[in-house]
């Protein structure tokens, strides 16, 4: 079966798979001069489409504003909303197709938003001394905190205010 790779138009398309487009997501790699994102067209989709499910997993609850129709397939559109930088957004807002792109290139190197460090078959190498009690764990894709953190700061302006994210406040913006 192939994948499906539907790309949301701002209108709640019901079967809709991903935020952005391989051209939006190569664009925004060619722009940060990140050689490291070059994969097919295919790979693309399907890093956008796994990042697209862990940004919506990931932050449904701390988004700004509503679904705009119960039917939508993605958290995005939403009901108009002012954003914490204080400008309306409508559609899918830059903050989450940035966001899209980061998680995608995670999950390109072997890592992901979305994980269980816990799980046993991530789970390299593993020290325990009873006495002073130390307990090392060693994972086969550790996720850094530095690319989490960059997910974070970009998607924060359209996340409610005080919801955080990795260890990040977030706080409204008024303009005078």
């Amino acid at each position: 079966m192939d994948m499906e790779f539907v790309v949301e138009d701002g209108t709640g398309l019901a079967n809709a798979t991903s935020y952005a487009t391989v051209d939006e997501a190569n664009t925004y790699f060619a722009n940060l001069n990140n050689a490291d994102w070059d994969y097919s067209n295919t790979e693309v989709q399907a890093y956008l489409n796994q990042a697209t499910y862990q940004v919506d997993l990931t932050y449904a609850s701390s988004f700004l504003g509503s679904k705009l129709t119960a039917e939508q397939a993605l958290q995005f559109p939403r009901t108009p909303f002012t954003a914490n930088d204080g400008f309306d957004r409508t559609g899918v807002p830059v903050e989450v197709k940035r966001a899209t792109f980061e998680v995608a290139f995670l999950i390109s190197k072997g890592g992901a938003l979305v994980t269980n460090p816990d799980r046993a078959d991530q789970l390299k190498r593993q020290t325990q001394i009873v006495g002073d009690l130390e307990l090392t764990n060693e994972y086969f894709n550790p996720m850094s905190t530095t690319q989490t953190a960059t997910v974070g700061l970009v998607i924060a302006p359209v996340l409610r205010p005080g919801s955080g994210s990795g260890g990040i406040r977030n706080m409204r913006v008024v303009r005078a």
